[in-house]
C-alpha cells in the first residue's frame, strides 16, 4: 500500500516559515512524504538489491554515502531489526527537510507525530491513501527511491514551484529535490499520477491532485456497486418469474 502524508504547520512544523509557505500556496499544508507499507520480506529484497548494485558500481562519494544511508537504517539498527522481525507490514517514509538530505525512516503507532502511522492520526497529519498501485511499479520504484538516498534538498526549486507552469518534466533521476517534487515524482513513476511537472508542484497541489483521484475513485466504485447491485436484482426477479412460471406449469398439468 502506498501512502502520502501531509504535514500542517503546527505542532512538529510549527514556525513562521512554514504557515507563510502553507499561505502562500494557498492550502493548510508545507510539507508531505511518500510512504511505503511493505511486507519485511520485499522491503529488505528491495534494500539488498539496491545495495549490491551500488557497491558493484562505480566508487564514488555519493555510492558510499548511499550504502553508508542503508547500513545505518537497515543493517545496524536494532529497534528497526526488530521491527523487520515482527514479520507484518511495516510502514517506511521518506523525509526531505529544508537543509537536509533525502532520508528513510520506519514509522510506529506510537505517540509522536513524526513516526506516527495511519492507524494513529494526528491533527497536524492528514493520510491519503493510494490504490490500486501495481505489485511490479511500488517495488520498482522502492528500489529506485533507495538508491536516491542522500540526496540533498533543492531549497532553490521549493522556492519558486508555486510558480504556474504548463507541461511535464523527467521523472529521471536529479542532483537535488524537495518534498513535493520527490513525492509526485514517485507517484508518476508508479502510474498512479499522469505525467505531470513535478518541479512545480508544491504539497498543496500534489494533495488536491490526490483528493480529486480519491473522489474519482470512490465515485466510480459506487457506481459499481450500483450498477452490481441492480444486475443481482434483475437476476433474483427472473428467477423469481421463471419460478412462478414453473409452478403454475405444473399445476395445469
Amino acid at each position: 500500500m502506498i501512502w502520502v502524508s501531509f504535514f500542517k504547520p503546527t505542532g512538529i512544523f510549527e514556525g513562521s516559515f512554514n504557515k507563510f509557505a502553507a499561505w502562500w500556496t494557498a492550502g493548510d499544508y508545507c510539507h508531505c512524504e511518500i510512504v511505503w507499507h511493505i511486507q519485511p520480506i520485499d522491503l529488505m529484497d528491495c534494500v539488498k538489491t539496491v545495495y549490491n548494485n551500488l557497491n558493484k558500481g562505480e566508487k564514488n562519494d555519493k555510492n558510499s554515502k548511499t550504502c553508508a544511508e542503508l547500513e545505518s537504517v537497515f543493517f545496524t539498527n536494532r529497534h528497526n531489526i526488530q521491527l523487520l522481525q515482527e514479520e507484518k507490514p511495516v510502514y517506511v517514509s521518506f523525509s526531505l527537510l529544508w537543509g537536509d538530505q533525502l532520508r528513510v525512516r520506519f514509522l510506529e503507532n506510537i505517540e509522536d507525530p513524526w513516526v506516527s502511522t495511519p492507524e494513529k492520526p494526528f491533527d497536524d497529519i492528514t493520510w491519503v491513501k493510494c490504490d490500486n498501485i501495481i505489485k511490479e511499479n511500488k517495488i520498482n520504484c522502492l528500489q529506485w527511491a533507495l538508491s536516491e538516498l542522500t540526496k540533498p534538498y533543492n531549497q532553490g526549486a521549493a522556492l519558486f514551484s508555486w510558480v504556474p507552469h504548463w507541461g511535464v518534466n523527467e521523472t529521471s533521476s536529479k542532483s537535488a529535490y524537495f518534498c513535493s517534487e520527490f513525492a509526485s515524482i514517485c507517484l508518476v513513476k508508479m502510474k498512479y499520477l499522469r505525467p505531470m511537472n513535478t518541479l512545480h508542484c508544491t504539497p498543496n497541489h500534489l494533495e488536491a491532485k490526490l483528493r480529486l483521484i480519491g473522489r474519482e475513485e470512490k465515485e466510480e466504485t459506487e457506481e459499481n456497486n450500483y450498477e452490481s447491485s441492480s444486475d443481482d436484482e434483475l437476476t433474483q426477479l427472473e428467477e423469481k418469474i421463471n419460478t412462478t412460471v414453473s409452478n403454475k406449469t405444473l399445476h395445469l398439468k
